[in-house]
């Protein structure tokens, strides 16, 4: 019996199949929200291996789009270097890897050209595939407009059957609506409406042995999947019917999760103080946690006190928050997490900022920057750290304008972390909370 998981896979390759089958069809569009596409995704890479269950060969491609008119280059080139990587492993599996690109009669840029190589390197290969679809993913589009009239300009180019095209769009930000009728018969939207919260839920339900740890799984997958459904009344009930669990079986670590969980559904709804007092609960769950020994605490309690800080900022309580960061500052520098810990002296220092302590503000920032200076030069950059030295110099603008010494030191100490002139390349001011 094929479980949730195997049935939307299922499912995702009878849509396709049904879309291959219509001889007309160029394009396909998935309009979906983010766990179908990844779905989707995964439904790509099946169909990449053994178990694929199609006849079509997928070759995803995610070069940004940028300048419309290298974007057709830009996708040969990445089209190409995935073949020249797969030659060796070709050829160790016996299959001829001697394909080589056809001559450009047009310039490289155009998009007709990649027509014809992809339509070449189909027909080379037309043994061990019906369909070579390029699934364009994007990392980046500068230009929406300009990302669909490109599309509609390569399906113009009389793609033969055998060349597919597949686009994921995201529901939340689409950016192709209207494609379909820009392209009439060429181009169709598909929704999988796969129901991925749904199919998590089903899984928690059958897998395992009937007892505590299953019951509370599904508990948590309903906290989560009642969240996004907006049901804030179930949700409750979940975390409810999970933490009684928990508690039952003194599982302090998983009441955590729990709490944890309530609370990321309460911000989502715009309920910050609810989530505070969650993330407060979880932090005392941490500290019974650290009590009994567990190798996961010192991650546990910065992750929870750190949690707590940022539900207290979307909460506008901002001096709560800084004495939540200055907390959660020792238990970062406990766990050996560098990084965690300039965020917590930032945060905390910008959480003061917030609240019109700019003396305590000051505190933080230098410690923040001492964390900073400790880490190694090229983890720097990865940081918040400017964001530090954006702040500090906020306040040596305010306070400390007139203390000629001071402002020299702390600008020193800058140009030390970053190099002279590092705050013109910084966002604008509270870009980064």
């Amino acid at each position: 019996m094929r479980n949730a998981i195997e049935r939307r896979l299922d499912r995702l390759t009878e849509q396709w199949q049904a879309f291959a089958a219509d001889p007309a069809l160029r394009l396909l569009r998935w309009r979906a929200v983010a766990d179908d596409l990844r779905m989707v995704d995964l439904f790509i890479d099946v169909q990449s291996e053994e178990l694929g269950t199609t006849p079509d060969v997928f070759v995803r491609l995610r070069p940004a789009f940028g300048d419309p008119s290298r974007y057709a280059s830009d996708l040969l080139s990445a089209f190409l270097d995935q073949y020249d990587a797969a030659r060796p492993d070709l050829e160790a599996q016996g299959i001829a890897a001697g394909w080589q690109r056809p001559e450009a009669a047009v310039d490289e840029t155009d998009p007709a050209f990649l027509v014809r190589v992809a339509t070449s390197f189909q027909a080379y290969y037309a043994d061990r595939m019906q369909c070579l679809v390029l699934v364009l993913a994007p990392a980046t589009v500068a230009d929406e407009r300009a990302f669909a009239a490109w599309l509609i300009d390569l399906l113009q180019q009389r793609l033969p059957p055998t060349l597919r095209l597949m686009v994921p769009d995201p529901e939340g930000a689409p950016r192709l609506d209207g494609l379909d009728q820009m392209a009439p018969g060429l181009a169709v939207t598909i929704d999988p409406a796969l129901d991925m919260p749904g199919a998590l839920e089903e899984l928690a339900r059958s897998e395992g042995a009937d007892g505590p740890a299953k019951l509370f799984r599904v508990n948590l997958t309903s906290i989560a999947n009642a969240g996004a459904k907006g049901n804030l009344t179930a949700a409750e009930r979940a975390a409810g019917r999970a933490l009684e669990v928990a508690r039952k079986e003194d599982w302090a670590d998983q009441a955590l999760v729990a709490h944890m969980a309530l609370a990321a559904v309460y911000l989502s709804a715009g309920r910050a103080d609810d989530a505070v007092g969650c993330y407060r609960k979880a932090s005392i769950a941490a500290d019974t946690v650290a009590a009994k020994g567990h190798p996961a605490a010192a991650r546990l309690r910065v992750t929870a006190a750190m949690s707590e800080g940022a539900a207290l900022v979307a909460a506008a309580r901002w001096r709560e928050a800084a004495a939540a960061f200055e907390h959660a500052a020792p238990l970062a520098e406990a766990a050996g997490d560098p990084l965690m810990l300039l965020e917590a002296w930032r945060m905390a220092g910008w959480s003061h900022e917030q609240a019109g302590a700019d003396r305590d503000a000051w505190r933080c920032g230098q410690l923040a920057l001492e964390a900073g200076e400790r880490l190694p030069a090229d983890r720097r950059g990865q940081s918040t750290l400017p964001w530090v030295g954006q702040m500090l110099l906020r306040l040596l603008d305010r306070h400390y304008r007139d203390d000629v010494h001071q402002a020299k030191v702390m600008r020193r100490r800058l140009d030390g972390a970053f190099g002279k002139g590092w705050e013109r390349a910084l966002e604008p001011q509270g870009a980064i909370p």
